[in-house]
């Protein structure tokens, strides 16, 4: 149970504790919340904030409001870490109330330490339907939700007639091409309420559904339908593409997968991180909208060994007073060390840009050739200081290094 403006992070916790390897990582194993033997009154948790794991110290005092829990409760009432947890949490935002501004992509990220990105389903189902063929290869977790306005999200439980629950986020863990005794194939998704029991599907396929007497006993067998765990139920990708409206989805690079038994037999995502800042009058120079002061923005060369899609993310630190930030990409050739002048951008085309967003994090997938990238993190306005945290994620090898800012003259000299 939650307050309204906190459940984002109900989701976030219960997607945590789907994958036991992480939430170990977050919650650590060697501490206990009931053996009084054992008690210190005092709790660990770790969070990936502002670029790395934190650890946070907490302790048992819990806010209440007539003897109950006053945020975060678990449905099992003497589960005290979501509780705690929160508290954590709460520490490093500065207060419970500035909870009320997380987002659920945040939440994933600082749980998880990877980098999220929000797919929306509906803009175009058989690209979707490809790139989760891909996805569920890569260590990637998959989650996805029926997102509606606020205002149409009058009480907690409002629900879907098939049974989908508004504004959880599902786990996604497989989709299955069924072979029938029509002869004619269904493609089913796998799904999990992590909220586990209560609030069942109730559609097509669900789990006592006259559907499942088309189905050879053998793909029964092979889908493990008599052993589904609980929340646990599959629905049709057509029926899947009309009730969900996004994917909301987790990359983890080979460090963050590494805890997690479920992704082990994933391919690993390769990341390559720059980790920087913006300093006024010497690397803030704003978007490309300044082209004046663009290019003393940090330059960062990107080398891809193959033609791929990559994810870039880009990840502000000023978290209590968020600027404004995205990122700009140009062609550059693989042999370049030094760094641009401002006459390249006044003459090139950018290739790819980021949205300009105050969120924490801002990612863009994109398609690129085999080659070398320019890409410039910066923010929106120019002078404006914060420090960042830019990752690329590819399925092929890459590179990122810092161009040199010494300029050539200087190096010359020096060299004689």
């Amino acid at each position: 149970a939650s307050r309204e403006g906190d459940r984002w992070l109900v989701s976030c916790l219960g997607v945590l504790y789907l994958s036991k390897g992480l939430f170990y990582r977050v919650v650590p194993a060697d501490q206990t919340f009931s053996a009084p033997e054992q008690y210190a009154g005092v709790f660990r948790f770790r969070l990936w904030w502002c670029g790395e794991w934190v650890e946070v110290l907490v302790d048992d005092r819990l806010p209440t409001v007539h003897g109950r829990l006053a945020f975060l409760q678990a449905h099992n009432s003497d589960q005290y870490w979501p509780g705690l947890l929160e508290k954590a949490y709460a520490k490093l935002h500065g207060s419970y109330e500035a909870l009320k501004y997380g987002t659920l992509l945040d939440g994933l990220a600082d749980l998880t330490g990877g980098i999220t990105e929000s797919i929306s389903i509906r803009q175009d189902p058989t690209t979707c339907g490809r790139m989760l063929s891909k996805l569920l290869e890569m260590t990637s977790l998959i989650t996805c939700t029926v997102q509606t306005t606020s205002t149409q999200i009058r009480n907690q439980v409002e629900k879907l007639a098939n049974g989908i629950h508004i504004g959880t986020n599902y786990r996604l863990y497989a989709v299955e091409r069924v072979e029938t005794f029509s002869g004619e194939p269904v493609q089913l998704v796998k799904l999990r309420n992590p909220m586990g029991p209560g609030g069942e599907y109730v559609g097509a396929w669900a789990r006592d559904s006259m559907d499942w007497d088309e189905v050879p006993p053998q793909e029964k067998e092979r889908l493990a339908v008599r052993h589904m765990g609980d929340g646990e139920f599959w629905i049709s990708y057509s029926d899947f593409v009309k009730t969900f409206s996004h994917l909301e989805v987790v990359h983890l690079d080979s460090d963050t997968s590494r805890d997690e038994p479920s992704l082990h037999h994933k391919n690993t995502w390769q990341m390559r991180l720059y980790q920087g800042a913006w300093q006024r009058g010497v690397s803030a120079g704003g978007c490309r909208n300044n082209p004046d002061t663009f290019h003393i923005n940090p330059q960062l060369h990107l080398i891809l060994s193959e033609m791929e899609e990559v994810i870039v993310s880009l990840n502000q630190h000023s978290i209590m007073e968020p600027k404004v930030i995205g990122f700009t990409a140009y062609s550059l050739p693989k042999n370049n060390s030094e760094t641009i002048g401002k006459q390249f951008f006044k003459k090139n085309k950018s290739l790819v840009n980021s949205q300009y967003t105050n969120s924490r994090q801002v990612s863009h997938r994109c398609q690129l050739e085999q080659g070398g990238y320019l890409v410039l993190p910066t923010t929106f306005e120019p002078g404006q200081e914060s420090s960042f945290t830019l990752r690329v994620y590819s399925s092929k090898p890459l590179k990122l290094k810092l161009l040199d800012t010494q300029p050539s003259l200087l190096k010359s000299a020096i060299i004689k």
